[in-house]
C-alpha cells in the first residue's frame, strides 16, 4: 500500500518520440521559469518509476491529445500503457483523446479500455474547450 497518489504525471517522452514543435514548447518554458532546457530534461519511465517508489506514491501517468489545437500528434498510447504493465506496481495510467476529433475521439475511448488505462486526460486550456 502507498503512502499517497500523484494524480498528475505528465509521462516523460524520449525526444526520439517528440514532434519539433513539442520540443520547441519545452525550451520555452524552460526559458520563461528561469533553467536551461538541459535541467529541464525529463527522466526516462524506468527512473520515473525508482523517483515513485522512493517516494512511496502511486503515479498517475497522463497521456493528452491536443492534436486539432496545436498541430502536435500525440504520443501514442501504448506507451503510456507499456510504461504501466512494466511498472504496474507504482504506475497507473490515464489516456487522452482529443475532443474536437469528434467520432475518432470515440472510438478511440476502445483503445484506451483495451490496454487497460484506467482513465481520460482532458485539459481545457489546452484542447480550447469550455
Amino acid at each position: 500500500m502507498v503512502k499517497a497518489i500523484d494524480i498528475h504525471v505528465h509521462i516523460p517522452v524520449p525526444d526520439s518520440m517528440q514532434h519539433p514543435r513539442e520540443l520547441e514548447r519545452r525550451a520555452a518554458m524552460a526559458q520563461y521559469f528561469g533553467a536551461r532546457a538541459s535541467e529541464q530534461r525529463p527522466m526516462d519511465v524506468d527512473a520515473l518509476a525508482d523517483h515513485y517508489r522512493s517516494l512511496d506514491t502511486l503515479a498517475v501517468l497522463l497521456t493528452m491529445d491536443s492534436e486539432t489545437v496545436s498541430g502536435i500528434p500525440p504520443v501514442p498510447l501504448s506507451f503510456t500503457a507499456d510504461a504501466v504493465k512494466k511498472h504496474s506496481d507504482i504506475f497507473m495510467g490515464f489516456g487522452g483523446v482529443d475532443p474536437h476529433k469528434g467520432r475518432a475521439a470515440v472510438e478511440k475511448l476502445d483503445e484506451v479500455v483495451d490496454l487497460g488505462l484506467n482513465g481520460l486526460k482532458f485539459q481545457a486550456g489546452s484542447q480550447r474547450f469550455a
